[in-house]
């Protein structure tokens, strides 16, 4: 199934209770008897069902399925432990053989909701301490910044900016890097850290924002905190750049731009 190439889940099927699934498999392969079904594949969507374990709300042959983006989008429903949505989520990405990254449960309204469900990604709510998004077997953490302006306000104010701290150093103990994903536009002139010197803006918290000034609070963190990286992007390919950096076999590559 997908990249995991073996099927992770079999299950009986009863005769009787069975008979609209057996039916479906049956015609599906071209078969005239149960038997003969034997050894073909089908593709299933599995639902937790307490506390019998798992049901299966439709089948599928595996030749014709495609996967579209309802099937997987991650709903806006409670993220919390133990909700449905955040039972699915776990099932799919557990069972689904699609690559899996985690989204810290504060970005409800990340636009890699819908880019993950668009490009076949299974997203998995976790509630992160440094960080909004994470892979299974990366070394990078990454922390999405909407624009400039969210970025200049975070490392302005100076208790932001001691929270950024804390999640650096917490990432550092996990022996993994943070690095800022950060959307910019073709106005904005900068795809480096360097390119701060020339920007100005104002937010919605702090009136008056100064690159020169954020710039020196980066490099002040960063001489504390050698694990933080800075990633400056277009913001229309700020989603594809976030699951490059974590799903890359290249690990190298979230080392900041210059």
């Amino acid at each position: 199934m997908g990249q995991t190439k073996f099927w992770p889940l079999q299950q009986r099927i009863d005769k009787k209770r069975g008979q609209a699934v057996i039916g479906h498999i049956l015609k599906s392969v071209n078969v005239s008897d149960i038997h003969q079904a034997a050894g073909h594949q089908v593709c299933l969507e599995l639902q937790r069902s307490p506390p019998w374990g798992y049901q299966c709300r439709r089948w599928l042959p595996a030749a014709s399925f495609k996967i579209k983006p309802e099937d997987i989008r991650l709903g806006n429903g409670s993220w919390a432990s133990g909700s449905p949505e955040r039972t699915r989520a776990d099932i799919m990405g557990e069972m689904s053989g699609l690559p899996t990254i985690f989204i810290d449960t504060r970005e409800r309204g990340s636009p890699m909701i819908d880019w993950c469900a668009e490009h076949n990604i299974i997203l998995v709510p976790e509630y992160f301490l440094a960080g909004d998004y994470w892979a299974p077997g990366s070394q990078i953490l990454v922390d999405r910044k909407n624009d400039l302006t969210e970025l200049c306000e975070n490392f302005a104010d100076s208790n932001q900016r001691s929270r950024y701290n804390i999640a650096a150093a917490h990432a550092a103990a996990k022996k993994m890097r943070l690095v800022y994903v950060i959307a910019t536009s073709p106005a904005d002139h900068v795809s480096c850290l360097d390119d701060l010197v020339n920007w100005s803006g104002s937010g919605p918290h702090i009136r008056a924002l100064y690159g020169p000034y954020v710039l020196r609070q980066i490099i002040e963190c960063q001489k504390h905190h050698p694990n933080t990286h800075f990633v400056f992007v277009d913001k229309n390919l700020l989603c594809e750049t976030i699951c490059q950096l974590l799903l890359s076999d290249d690990r190298d590559a979230g080392k900041e731009s210059s």
